[in-house]
């Protein structure tokens, strides 16, 4: 056998042994033979313990003692004891069987599910620093290659050594992977972190302790993308949220963003899952929107990113187009004025704010109706617009006898303001301030400021002149419908 066989075949036996039962079945462990037994203790102890008590486990574990290549292994993940004929320093078995010892007992408790928590981290952590300061020991190799000298089998030499050495850490690594992936336990495999060894070695291991569950992910994925072309995307939607994202979270502590791309390609295929349910045909809004949240909360490419946040802006204008259309069937203009300038102010597409445009249009029509609809709100916009128009037909006549000399007849002189200051008013009445203002006074201010504007406008129907007013409310009822239309443009073009 080669060098470079020798030192494979040790790595191998290495990652054979690397279970959860690393120490519960080592085979010094079930004999209680001393791990530097000389070749005659052991066979003398083998034939005490199996003629008192012929166990085939207990016999299965000295035929691996027999085997060096076996026993070399088995040695390193067990007691050394007092130094011997080594020649180590006491202090280089101390820490390797102080490390020895908490592994054991931590694996232990995990088997037994009796750590958790705060306890469950500092355990860990302390067996991976003592396992670090036993193979920072500059003796620590070499102890291990008295070993092979002293089992005295050519099949062993250094390479045999290197072989060990390359693959100690991964085996260290091995019965916590095991323990997490039989146990689906996330926690575990971010604990995976706490070890002084490469930060390659800590990934591969971590995506190893992953692997089933994304591999299950996978799978799913798949089922549910099939539900959703066979359109059934509310079904494959609903799926998902419930099985796919509870997963998704799983994967966020066992593997996170960023750092593992399998797992980035699986949580941006499920964005896209989730994104493509929510914008088919037949899917309710309230889910679409649900499903487009979780997208955007669990995709990590850019591209994917930015699709999603355009189909969910384009499902907000959607979904508030409707709740408009829903607003103004059950009468509640108000609130559809204050969605629909909500809408506006964050439009882009001319054709969209043309729509808003629209609808901001039929809504100013019933405001503007002296049939307005039997709605609190909407009859409070009545009431604010023709208060408006009561304080603009007394203020005509008031600023017309102001500015003519005194005593001369000003009735039939405020036919020219009131055409053209008419709409001016109007353009007030649909300006947003308007619209999102006096519009949505609750009733009772409504009524007030009706009150008010029509005690003005007789208070200078009596100090000024009758006939003035008359001329200004006759002329404002001949001009109101092109005021109207004026005044609604105009809005429009200073882009109200």
């Amino acid at each position: 056998m080669t060098g470079l066989d020798r030192a494979g075949t040790a790595a191998a036996r290495l990652h054979a042994v690397a279970r959860a039962d690393l120490y519960r079945q080592n085979p010094f462990r079930r004999t209680g033979v001393p791990t530097d037994a000389p070749g005659r203790l052991l066979r003398q102890r083998r034939q005490q313990a199996l003629t008192a008590a012929p166990d085939p486990l207990l016999r299965a574990a000295f035929d691996l003692l027999e085997q060096t290549e076996q026993r070399l292994v088995a040695e390193l993940f067990w007691h050394w004891g007092e130094p011997g004929d080594c020649g180590c320093p006491a202090e280089l078995h101390q820490l390797h069987d102080a490390a020895i010892r908490a592994h054991a007992e931590i694996l232990d408790l995990e088997e037994q599910h009796a750590v958790r928590g705060p306890d469950r981290a500092r355990r860990w952590t302390e067996v991976a620093r003592a396992w670090a300061e036993a193979l920072a020991h500059q003796d620590f190799w070499g102890h291990v290659g008295h070993r092979v000298r002293a089992l005295r089998d050519r099949r062993l030499d250094e390479s045999t050594v290197d072989g060990l050495r390359d693959g100690f850490a991964a085996a260290l690594l091995g019965p916590q992977v095991a323990l997490a992936a039989a146990n689906r336990d996330a926690e575990l495999i971010a604990l995976l972190e706490v070890w002084a060894v490469e930060p390659e070695l800590a990934d591969q291991a971590r995506v190893l302790a992953a692997e089933a569950e994304l591999a299950r992910g996978e799978t799913l994925h798949e089922e549910l993308g099939a539900l959703q072309r066979a359109e059934e995307p509310a079904e494959a939607g609903r799926r998902a949220l419930t099985e796919l994202i509870p997963l998704l979270d799983w994967l966020d502590i066992a593997l996170p963003r960023h750092r593992f791309w399998r797992a980035d390609r699986f949580r941006d295929s499920v964005a896209v899952l989730l994104n493509n349910c929510a914008m088919a045909e037949g899917v309710e809004l309230a889910q679409a929107g649900e499903l487009l949240a979780e997208a955007l909360e669990v995709a990590v490419d850019k591209d994917t990113r930015t699709t999603i946040e355009q189909n969910r802006a384009n499902l907000a204008e959607t979904g508030v187009l409707r709740q408009v259309h829903t607003l103004l069937n059950a009468n509640r203009y108000a609130d559809a004025v204050r969605e629909l300038l909500q809408l506006r102010a964050v439009t882009t597409e001319p054709a969209d704010r043309a729509a808003i445009e629209g609808l901001l249009d039929e809504v100013n029509r019933v405001f503007l109706s002296t049939n307005g609809p039997n709605d609190e709100s909407a009859r409070a916009g009545v009431q604010s617009v023709s208060a408006l128009i009561l304080l603009f037909l007394a203020l005509i006549p008031t600023v017309a006898y102001l500015i003519l000399p005194a005593g001369r007849e000003v009735g039939p002189v405020v036919f020219l303001p009131t055409v053209l200051l008419a709409p001016v008013l109007m353009t007030v009445v649909h300006t947003r301030w308007f619209l999102g203002g006096p519009v949505q006074w609750q009733i009772g201010w409504g009524c007030l400021v009706n009150f008010l504007a029509l005690a003005a406008l007789v208070l200078v129907a009596i100090f000024i002149d009758w006939g003035a007013v008359l001329v200004a409310c006759v002329v404002f009822t001949i001009i109101g419908t092109p005021a109207r239309a004026a005044g609604r443009f105009l809005a429009r073009v200073i882009r109200r």
